[in-house]
């Protein structure tokens, strides 16, 4: 059982199998068909954290709002170590793919490089 993951605790009287707590049955409680059912039933759609974790990271990936970037105020505002032409060149650039779009509330923080 130590290769599956699953834990016995009969201290706690708690079954843990990747994760997810299930509390250990009185055996005579198992012997209906409806007890059985309703155990499954109640057991079948509990995730375990880690899953549920997962799942939030995942939503607060995929679903934030998407905005046309304003690229001027952008390039202006997160490129002040490079000189006004090169400035101009990369909202040339950028300008190019008008379909660039940027979270309003960014995930993450990205840099990009140029190769001169």
């Amino acid at each position: 059982m130590s290769r599956l993951g699953i834990v016995l605790d009969f201290q706690t009287k708690m079954i843990t199998i990747d994760d997810a707590k299930l509390p250990m049955r009185y055996i005579r409680s198992l012997q209906t068909e409806q007890s059985r059912r309703e155990i499954f039933k109640n057991s079948y759609f509990v995730e375990p954290p880690v899953t549920d974790t997962n799942n939030k990271r995942t939503v607060e990936i995929l679903d934030p709002k998407y905005e046309k970037a304003d690229l001027p105020v952008i390039v202006e505002e997160n490129c002040q170590f490079l000189t006004s032409a090169e400035r101009t060149q990369l909202l040339r650039v950028l300008q190019k793919c008008e379909q660039l779009t940027l979270p309003a509330s960014p995930v993450r923080s990205y840099r990009l490089s140029f190769i001169p």
